[in-house]
């Protein structure tokens, strides 16, 4: 058996001339699974398992550790961890100080999931992931708070800087190469796998047949059109019920104006901050999701719902289209009278649930992590 100084040796030389990416994992900090967690918690283990021959480095800042907890580890893959405070490598990053791939120990490329402020030298290439340009496209679905926030990001300046800029949907390229300017050949469409979803063994809810609606509770997710288009179809169905779900946003306080206003409020069930388990049992139990979205980057929620085989009612704007082809009924996010009509024909309809519903598995099967993480890999080593 070799001792153990042999095995050391062996893994120095094995990884001393392997190209060095370095990832800034920063955006973990936010402590919930919404969808930039979501792309980066199942991406990367993805992308440690493509890269077997290249030496990743995360990198975190900040006094609290580094959530190593929620990645697997390897071999290959090392936590930078430097007590920064992230509001100083934000400030630092506007005039080209403290570069990342310095604070990691150096980087050929450093790739950034999402779009948060980071400087880098001169030797190190940049790939940067857009979800959606929303604040930027339809900034009146913003809080000042979120608008300051994105103000100082700077988040065309860095995209602008980058050598490649992977967008999750081909909706998401438009705007930026419209939004920003970006050389249409600098931006390549990489789309996203499927979320995570744990398969429940029952039913969250029973009794009466309902449609849930799933999102943080924001004016961007149009929660205020699913109500109304409730009150429609609650009229005409006397059993079905509307379940809510989703984390607590800065359109909260309207919504719940609403719900105390609303005729059937006794048949809408609202479920806030749950965790992924409970989220993901009402999703299976519910006769349709609705998510008439007026803008998204790609749409990880209709898409946990075609993992379960719960038909979809979606947007007919944004990435969802494009994301979700025949697989959901499309209606105008700014109708709901269409909403409605689509709400009662899935309910009432059974042959063209079972067709929707099909139609959501099979759509499906053409997402895979391990598809976007050989494409994100490809751009990393450039």
């Amino acid at each position: 058996m070799l001792p153990a100084q042999a095995f050391v040796f062996i893994r120095i030389f094995l990884y001393a001339g392997a190209m060095v990416i370095g990832i800034d994992i920063r955006a973990l900090g936010s402590g919930r699974r919404s969808g930039v967690e979501e792309y980066i918690l199942s991406l990367l283990p993805q992308l440690f398992a493509a890269a077997p021959d290249v030496t990743l480095k995360l990198f975190w800042a900040g006094a609290r550790p580094a959530p190593t907890d929620l990645l697997p580890q390897a071999p290959n893959v090392h936590v930078v961890h430097r007590r920064i405070s992230n509001r100083v490598l934000f400030c630092a990053a506007l005039f080209g100080a403290l570069p990342l791939d310095e604070l990691v120990g150096g980087a050929d490329v450093f790739f950034f999931p999402h779009i948060l402020a980071g400087a880098l030298s001169s030797r190190c290439r940049r790939v940067t992931t857009v979800h959606d340009l929303s604040f930027v496209v339809a900034p009146h679905f913003f809080s000042l708070r979120q608008k300051l926030w994105h103000l100082a990001m700077q988040p065309r300046r860095f995209v602008r800087a980058s050598d490649a800029v992977i967008a999750v949907s081909n909706a998401t390229k438009l705007d930026v190469v419209r939004e920003y300017g970006v050389p249409d050949g600098h931006v390549h469409v990489v789309y996203s796998g499927l979320p995570r979803v744990i398969a429940p063994s029952r039913s969250a809810l029973e009794g009466d047949p309902y449609i849930m609606a799933l999102g943080t509770f924001e004016p961007r997710k149009n929660i205020m059109s699913v109500l109304e288009a409730f009150t429609q179809c609650a009229a005409d169905i006397p059993r079905v019920r509307l379940c809510l779900v989703g984390y607590s946003g800065h359109d909260m306080q309207n919504i719940s104006r609403a719900l105390e206003r609303h005729p059937f409020r006794e048949r809408i069930d609202v479920h806030i901050n749950v965790s992924e388990e409970e989220r993901d049992a009402l999703l299976a139990g519910a006769r349709a999701l609705v998510y008439p979205s007026f803008l998204e980057g790609f749409g990880f929620p209709p898409l946990a719902a075609c993992v379960l085989g719960v038909p979809v009612i979606a947007s007919d704007v944004g990435s969802l289209p494009e994301v979700l082809h025949d697989a959901a009924l499309l209606v105008s996010p700014y109708h709901s009278g269409s909403l409605a009509r689509a709400m009662r024909a899935l309910v009432l309809d059974d042959a063209l649930h079972g067709t929707m519903a099909a139609r959501a598995k099979a759509r499906a099967a053409h997402f895979s992590w391990e598809r976007s993480a050989r494409e994100t890999l490809a751009l990393l080593r450039g």
